[in-house]
């Protein structure tokens, strides 16, 4: 491949090329020769291993063709010997003597290295050093490192080492090599050759007859290339560490030495991949076989040591567990566990490190392993199948745990039915119905304290990360309350979990302070929710897992709901976004309906649960429901379409902090002493937010002007502590138009009133007129077939549309259309 022409000849009067077979060291040979205005080459192959005489000839050929004496040639090659292994220190003085009295510069290609017997390569060796200058200058290709002190030549500047993963082809190469049409194709290519010029070659021809080629299975047809050609090249202490090791992934040389039962074989595996780019040394120092290899080695290894295979996976784990303990060794080491098939050292294994599987946000693994390991070597243990379900729902899949949960082993044991409920009432709230979880939690109750008091657990686990069942049920029930919308009791009960922190994991505290961090900013009390929130995060950070952890969710629900509350929506929906990433991964449908919640709050009507594919649904959560119809029908109403919002408003019910968007509808269709009664036939809130939000429901429906200032002054107070300005902006439109702007006085109404003032203008209201436009766009075509079904000119149906156009912030009808819908002004058409 004339593309490795990249890698510049060097300065140096030796180049050493040293790679594998099929690694493009012919082609960039032949691509340097090309360049050179006075070259030769030559090649040798493992039949000059036994006849010495024959390299003699190819270098007497290279010497000619670079224009040497013709006589001192002759003279050369008489004193070669006719048969053995060594060229003679004769042969090396003429025909040294020979190159050096060329009067022109040149430079000497001697490819296939390798063959040469080490005698003979070392004589070579010889005639190139006495040779050699930057004018007179030498390139050796080589599978092997030739029998020459190398490392002390390119120290010395004789010589410069062009290795494997210098010839290795990058993605830009790979996908200028493909057609054009296949580039799309190029990091497949790459991952599955490595960059190996053999492996590209083949797969590259391959594409152009088939370009839905499956490349995973067909690069494995290299593998026979690789056994065939690569292998037999090694020599034998080298073959038995790759092929032992071949069964890791990736591994630091420690765990090399002690699978392969090799004390060399750090030393065997840095030569190993400095020759070959089929072996990678990643930056941590861990290596790493290329797919081909990898797969070459285990075909090798089968051949070989056929019963070895399960002996050295289990000397494998013992080999990590000895590693520095993380839990990247914990996993290899069951991977190995599983592979040898250890299946009772696999169980305990788990058994001990589930709470730091848990730590990790890795029940994956732990469901994935025990999946691995056959049925009958755990079902009817006790603790692993209520550990299997605890980690099915944690992952998101209720249907493996529910079936678990009813196994005749756990059902007909009293206690462990208790323990089922609790994991399923700890999940549940999140995934699934919160008022579920209550209920179990309560049947559970008086069984699971037994259950601490009693001196045995009767083979069932410990509950993972919480020391006892009842306060574990406890934090479920909290969790829970702050999902329905019960600020009170979840704020009592999750406070009240707080106090037994030396009983609770890290994690879970970081969950508890996140539901009791959203439970106050709904409330109100941002101060403490903040911190809260923010002593969640730390938690998790001190756990190293707060980039990917769903159970710090419910803080920066907190954190968001905070923001909203202090006016700074584009902080919130930010918050809002990252909540959102997290929970889809584990399909955390109820924690995604909050985030809809809380940007419902902060006047966005969106659904995150809409993001997910496939579709989520939500439990039917009431404070969810409430939040999210209040904001669409005030959409609504802003629009003009009154009647419509008042009667999606009527499909919930009023919630204390909806109150504004019922006032703000209510008020376009209904007197304001008529909405006044409606309103003192509400509970009068208790909490600061609630208080609040009433206050200015109060003021916009007041029987005079100095009532309503008085009441919104009032709400301002109580929202000075913590800085509510946001709710104080999401007063009902109306109060704003009965405050006198001239004599509003209090610093949160003024600073309330001049943020509004700035924000981007509301839509302005569509005329009833210009509604029935809206709705007739989806069926008719155009001006003159809308202007028909209006009776009305073409020029009035275009004035229409035109406000309508303004009014919605759109240029084009079927923008209109979509905005419309969006709004819930226009019904979809069924038929498209």
């Amino acid at each position: 491949m004339a593309e490795r022409d990249r890698l510049a000849l060097g300065d140096a009067p030796l180049t050493a090329v040293v790679a594998a077979a099929g690694f493009g060291k012919t082609t960039l040979v032949e691509g340097w020769r090309r360049r050179q205005a006075r070259a030769a080459y030559g090649t040798f192959d493992a039949f000059y291993r036994t006849n010495a005489r024959d390299v003699g000839l190819v270098l007497a050929d290279c010497a000619r063709e670079l224009g040497a004496a013709e006589d001192v040639l002759v003279d050369a090659i008489g004193l070669l010997p006719p048969d053995g292994d060594r060229l003679g220190a004769e042969f090396v003085f003429r025909t040294a003597e020979a190159l050096r009295g060329i009067g022109e510069p040149f430079v000497c290609f001697l490819d296939d290295l390798q063959g040469l017997s080490a005698e003979t390569g070392r004589d070579v060796g010889r005639l190139i050093s006495t040779v050699a200058d930057p004018q007179r200058r030498f390139v050796v290709a080589t599978r092997i490192d030739p029998p020459w002190p190398l490392q002390r030549w390119r120290v010395a500047g004789f010589a410069e080492v062009v290795t494997a993963d210098r010839l290795r082809l990058t993605g830009d190469e790979i996908a200028e090599l493909l057609p054009p049409e296949l580039a799309s194709r190029a990091p497949a290519v790459s991952r599955v050759t490595g960059g190996w010029p053999a492996a590209m070659e083949v797969v590259r021809w391959r594409l152009a007859a088939d370009p839905d080629l499956d490349l995973e299975k067909e690069v494995l047809d290299l593998v026979d290339y690789v056994i065939e050609e690569v292998l037999p090249e090694l020599p034998e202490a080298e073959t038995r560490v790759l092929t032992r090791t071949s069964i890791l992934q990736h591994f630091p040389a420690s765990v090399a030495v002690a699978v392969s039962g090799e004390v060399t074989a750090a030393r065997i595996l840095h030569d190993v991949q400095r020759r070959t780019s089929m072996v990678t040394q990643l930056p941590d120092g861990r290596y790493s076989y290329q797919a081909v290899l990898r797969e070459a080695l285990h075909r090798k290894l089968s051949q070989v040591e056929p019963e070895a295979e399960e002996h050295l996976h289990r000397r494998a784990a013992e080999a990590w567990l000895d590693e520095p303990d993380t839990f990247s060794t914990l996993s290899n080491a069951m991977d190995h566990l599983i592979a040898g098939r250890a299946w009772t050292e696999a169980i305990e294994l788990t058994r001990q490190r589930v709470g730091e599987i848990d730590r990790h946000a890795r029940l994956d693994r732990f469901v994935g392993w025990l999946d691995a390991i056959p049925g009958r070597q755990w079902r009817d243990d006790l603790e692993m199948a209520l550990l299997y379900c605890y980690a099915n729902l944690r992952i998101g899949r209720p249907a493996q745990a529910l079936e678990g949960l009813h196994d005749p082993t756990i059902e007909r044991n009293a206690r462990a039915a208790a323990v089922a409920k609790l994991i399923y009432a700890w999940t549940t709230g999140w995934v699934t119905d919160p008022r579920e979880a209550l209920r179990l939690c309560d049947e559970a109750e008086p069984v699971l304290i037994s259950l601490d008091e009693a001196a045995q657990h009767e083979g069932i686990p410990q509950f993972p990360g919480v020391s006892r069942f009842e306060l574990a049920a406890g934090i479920a029930a909290g969790r829970a309350n702050a999902m329905l919308g019960r600020w009170d009791e979840a704020a009592e009960g999750l406070r009240r979990m707080l106090r037994h922190r030396a009983e609770v994991g890290a994690m879970d505290q970081a969950g508890v302070c996140g539901s009791l961090s959203y439970v106050l900013a709904m409330q109100g009390d941002v101060a403490a929710a903040r911190a809260y929130a923010e002593e969640a995060l730390q938690l998790a950070r001190d756990a190293g897992l707060a980039n990917h952890h769903v159970r710090i969710v419910p803080a920066l629900l907190g954190q968001a709901a905070s923001s909203v509350v202090t006016g700074d929506r584009d902080a919130a929906l930010a918050t809002l976004r990252d909540a959102a990433s997290r929970c889809r991964p584990l399909r955390a449908a109820n924690l995604l309906a909050s985030c809809g919640q809380i940007a419902a709050m902060a006047g966005v009507s969106h659904s995150f649960l809409a993001e997910v594919d496939p579709p989520l649904t939500a439990a039917t959560l009431p404070i969810v429901e409430q939040f999210v119809t209040a904001t669409a029908a005030r959409d609504r109403s802003r629009l003009g379409d009154h009647a419509g919002a008042e009667r999606l408003l009527q499909t919930t019910s009023p919630h204390e902090l909806t109150l504004a968007a019922w006032v703000e509808i209510l008020l376009c269709r209904a007197e304001r002493r008529s909405v006044a009664r409606w309103l003192l036939r509400l509970p009068v809130p208790t909490d600061r937010h609630g208080r609040i939000v009433r206050l200015l429901a109060e003021a916009s429906v007041a029987a005079s002007a100095a009532d309503a200032s008085r009441r919104a002054t009032e709400a301002a107070d109580l929202a000075t502590e913590g800085s509510l300005v946001g709710v104080l902006m999401n007063a009902p439109a109306q109060l704003w138009e009965r405050l006198d702007p001239e004599r509003i006085t209090h610093p949160m109404l003024l600073e309330a009133a001049a943020r509004l003032g700035t924000r981007t203008a509301l839509p302005e209201t569509l005329t009833s007129r210009e509604l029935e436009v809206l709705r007739l766009l989806p069926y008719v075509g155009s001006t003159s077939e809308l202007a028909s079904r209006l009776f009305v000119s073409v020029n009035t149906a275009n004035w229409h549309r035109s406000n309508i156009y303004r009014k919605l912030g759109v240029r084009r009808r079927r923008a209109a259309i979509e905005r419309g819908i969006e709004l819930g002004l226009v019904t979809p058409d069924p038929h498209g």
